[in-house]
């Protein structure tokens, strides 16, 4: 037997699913059990779709950008070091590595903040963000971090998704002999990012010899040279790939800091 929906019915079925319930429903009962399971299956979808909203939203969130880790280099800074603070964070599609970075000091407080445009590929990203500030007075600090995410294109604005924060804690001591700084100009590392070697060289060789030392993201030495003149190459094959601190230091006590990554 066919019995044929009432208008109204069909608008209402037609609301909830424009092709599961039909317009023309085929049955062997009778137009009023047809009208009855009809609302029984209306009833059942008007349970479910809340469900399925609040679903949504919760896999939204499960699906937001993470903060894996923070690291400071050097782990125990002096008044004399510049710190870099290393980042690892997820994100829910990629590709992930357009992204803008802000860092402030206030006070003690460290202020970072980040946003990642990402793309439409459907697999987890993983990026690095690093922040690096001047030497800082002797003293406890806080580093803290506010990650957000965007799509398109940088530079992007952030979605619906909120902000993850995290930070870390971290002293600065006096430094117990605090030499000059050696100015820009006066070393220069390349390539930087390397791979299986840098070269480190000067305009002067009123500076050399120095020391050159290559601590890891733990505060660990990984390197230790001298160097004698004014252009001289360094094997870094043998370190993993990641983040360091590579420091030069002259007869004189003066001093330079610098980010150095190796890439494989």
């Amino acid at each position: 037997m066919i019995h044929t929906l009432s208008l109204n019915d069909a608008i209402i079925a037609n609301y909830y699913n424009n092709t599961v319930i039909p317009l023309t429903v085929f049955s062997k009962g009778s137009p009023d059990q047809v009208s009855t399971c009809l609302s029984r299956h209306l009833m059942k979808k008007k349970l479910i779709l809340p469900v399925m909203f609040l679903a949504t939203l919760f896999t939204q969130d499960m699906n937001a950008q993470w903060i894996q880790s923070i690291t400071a280099t050097p782990s125990n800074p002096t008044s004399n070091d510049p710190i870099t603070f290393i980042v690892n964070s997820n994100f829910p599609s990629g590709d992930c590595d357009q992204s803008t970075q802000f860092v402030q000091v206030n006070g003690n407080i460290v202020e970072a903040y980040a946003i990642h445009c990402l793309g439409f590929a459907t697999f987890i990203c993983n990026d690095t963000d690093t922040f690096t500030v001047s030497p800082l007075p002797p003293g406890n600090y806080t580093f803290r971090l506010q990650l957000d995410m965007g799509g398109g294109p940088a530079p992007c604005t952030p979605g619906i998704i909120p902000a993850q924060t995290d930070s870390i804690n971290l002293t600065v001591s006096l430094a117990t002999d605090i030499g000059e700084q050696i100015s820009s100009d006066e070393i220069v590392i390349t390539p930087n990012p390397a791979s299986d070697f840098i070269t480190i060289q000067s305009l002067t060789d009123a500076i050399f010899p120095v020391t050159v030392k290559i601590f890891s993201i733990d505060g660990k030495i990984a390197g230790n040279f001298r160097i004698e003149n004014s252009k001289t190459s360094i094997e870094t094959k043998h370190l993993p790939a990641g983040f360091y601190q590579l420091q030069v230091q002259t007869a004189a006590n003066q001093i330079s800091n610098m980010p150095l990554i190796i890439t494989r």
